[in-house]
């Protein structure tokens, strides 16, 4: 048996065993510290390292300490000679919903976390497999924020009903929580109700199975630590609003702000439109930012 196919064994046995296919499916997102790994897979440390371990022999993975921490990272999509190995693990990670699950799962600990590690959260926004426009026909698009309360369900609305239905869009967030009423109110004076509207889980959106073009996160500034990623694609575009739940001031200067909130949402709603109807080569608006999955800017 020459090497490559000796290699390419190794590399499947290890991946045989549930657990650590899992572990090298979360290690897609790039180089992870242990800790990291341990809290979203839910193993003891001793587990967890022994399961690397077996796919580090296999040349799955590599490490490297920093500290009294270990830092793992899947070589094994570095291989050319193993790429047909690495296109299925990559297909693999994009369609099971545990490994999607997973993913979420580290976005929101690497906002939250302040540990060993001390890992920025990365820019969130909409999400396309490639730098280039995604192909928009029959469009369905999700708008992501924490709570699935303000923010994204007035996005949801608008660009459903601004289009007059030609764009699909639904909302969801990682922690529902009752629509905001001082949304309820503003948007009721806009002539859209959202009183029956409820809030969804993004993670059962993954588990649905549901395809998007496009994922549009439209969390604040202020609360980027928390702002959710949707897993498994690789470029973002960020477009910030602040969150009514965090709005100071009486009920009055609440309820103007919120209209303030609201009036960004609807105009952020019509440059997406816009965008969505002309030609491939348009650009969108000066205020949305383009960020790759390493955090490096481009135009949008």
């Amino acid at each position: 048996m020459d090497d490559l196919a000796i290699r390419a064994a190794a590399a499947c046995a290890a991946l045989g065993d549930a657990t650590r296919l899992r572990l090298a499916l979360l290690l897609r997102a790039g180089e992870l510290c242990v800790c990291d790994v341990q809290a979203v897979l839910g193993l003891p440390q001793s587990s967890t390292s022994r399961q690397l371990a077996v796919l580090r022999q296999a040349g799955v993975v590599e490490s490297r300490r920093d500290g009294k921490w270990m830092h793992y990272r899947l070589s094994l999509m570095e291989d050319p000679t193993l790429g047909p190995l690495a296109a299925w693990l990559d297909t693999l990670g994009q369609a099971s919903p545990q490994a999607l699950e997973d993913a979420a799962r580290l976005s929101l600990l690497q906002a939250r976390r302040r540990g060993c590690c001390e890992v920025q959260t990365p820019f969130a926004g909409i999400i396309f497999h490639d730098a280039r426009r995604p192909d928009m026909r029959n469009a369905n698009v999700l708008f992501i924020c924490e709570h699935n309360s303000a923010r994204s369900q007035m996005a949801e609305a608008y660009v459903e009903l601004l289009s007059d239905g030609e764009i699909t869009a639904a909302s969801a967030g990682f922690d529902p929580r009752p629509i905001n009423p001082l949304v309820v109110e503003v948007m009721r004076e806009d002539g859209v109700d959202l009183s029956q509207k409820q809030p969804q889980s993004v993670f059962e959106v993954f588990k649905s199975g549901a395809v998007f073009q496009a994922v549009i996160t439209v969390c604040d500034e202020a609360a980027a630590g928390a702002c959710p990623v949707f897993p498994g694609l690789t470029h973002r575009l960020h477009l910030p609003f602040p969150d009514p739940a965090a709005l100071e001031g009486s009920p009055e200067e609440k309820l103007a702000k919120t209209r303030e909130i609201r009036d960004q949402i609807k105009a952020m709603a019509r440059d997406f439109i816009a965008w969505y109807r002309a030609p491939k080569d348009k650009k969108l608006g000066a205020s949305w930012e383009w960020v790759d999955i390493k955090g490096k800017a481009q135009d949008a």
